[in-house]
């Protein structure tokens, strides 16, 4: 996809993004293969005069206009970072809200930042994802499965380490 097209979401009754986000940008980035060391783009790639805020590395992967109509899942859970953050903010500059317009019952996500594993057990964002999808998966409403999967968290992090991170 080149950056102009619009190529929207397939259907999902469930969303889960595990991306990155920037709390002044509207797109959630992908993350390259750290195998591949093919050409990175450079500083001086140039989008209407105006240097590129995304690179290889971290590529767009959604934006406001891949979100259309009826494309919005009915639940999402994201992991990037500022992926809720709203604050001041219109539809079109938050995919969460974009996500709400669209048909979405519920979006969890961080309003800071937020990260995950690079190797098992499971910790912070990945915990809690993996938590509050078993807990939806029990039945639970999004909001009750969020508030059990946050217990969960800090009581593993509590028997795990003795304290929770600060992040």
């Amino acid at each position: 996809n080149d950056a102009t097209s619009i190529a929207p979401l397939p259907q999902a009754r469930l969303g889960y993004f595990n991306l990155h986000g920037l709390v002044d940008a509207v797109e959630w980035y992908g993350q390259s293969d750290p195998e591949n060391t093919s050409a990175k783009a450079s500083s001086k790639d140039m989008i209407d005069g105006q240097p590129a805020v995304t690179s290889i590395d971290y590529p767009v992967a959604v934006r406001p206009q891949d979100i259309q109509g009826s494309s919005s899942p009915d639940i999402i859970f994201t992991e990037a970072c500022y992926g809720t953050h709203i604050i001041g903010k219109k539809v079109d500059e938050a995919l969460s809200l974009k996500f709400l317009q669209a048909g979405c019952q519920a979006v969890a996500g961080s309003t800071c930042t937020s990260y995950g594993s690079v190797t098992a057990p499971l910790i912070a964002a990945d915990f809690l994802g993996h938590a509050f999808w078993n807990y939806l998966r029990q039945g639970c409403p999004a909001g009750e499965a969020l508030r059990r999967a946050k217990i969960a968290l800090a009581r593993e992090m509590h028997q795990r380490q003795g304290y929770l991170d600060g992040e």
